[in-house]
């Protein structure tokens, strides 16, 4: 953690992820979806690949995104996609001979041994087929 800006603002970042997060300590007085903007005295909408609430807009972290400016929160990637970085604007469909099973998935997961998808955005394992 570092403070920055005559203690007005907290820097965090996690090696693990390469995630850099940027926290204003003192109360911000923009609303939900918005952040400020330059100097503080003037918001802006939350831009594409960051939502929040607070006058925060943190980066949306690796499985969401945000597709849209001024939204609250990152949107869990659907069926059938991934986003492994952060900051994500869309979500891509998953390669052949690989699926994401669940919402938010981060990285699709190959197919089982002997087993193939040739179509790219598989949803299931139970949509691949054997080879």
């Amino acid at each position: 953690f570092a403070l920055a800006g005559g203690n007005s603002m907290l820097l965090s970042r996690d090696l693990g992820v390469g995630a850099v997060d940027v926290w204003k300590l003192s109360a911000s007085v923009c609303p939900d979806r918005q952040m400020a903007k330059g100097d503080g005295a003037l918001c802006k909408l939350c831009p594409l690949g960051r939502a929040g609430k607070g006058g925060l807009c943190p980066v949306c972290r690796p499985g969401t995104y945000a597709a849209e400016e001024g939204l609250d929160a990152c949107t869990p990637c659907p069926l059938g996609t991934e986003m492994p970085g952060l900051g994500g604007v869309a979500c891509s469909a998953c390669p052949a001979g690989s699926y994401a099973g669940e919402l938010g998935t981060v990285s699709c997961m190959p197919c089982r041994p002997g087993y193939f998808n040739q179509h790219s955005g598989s949803q299931s394992s139970t949509s691949r087929v054997a080879c």
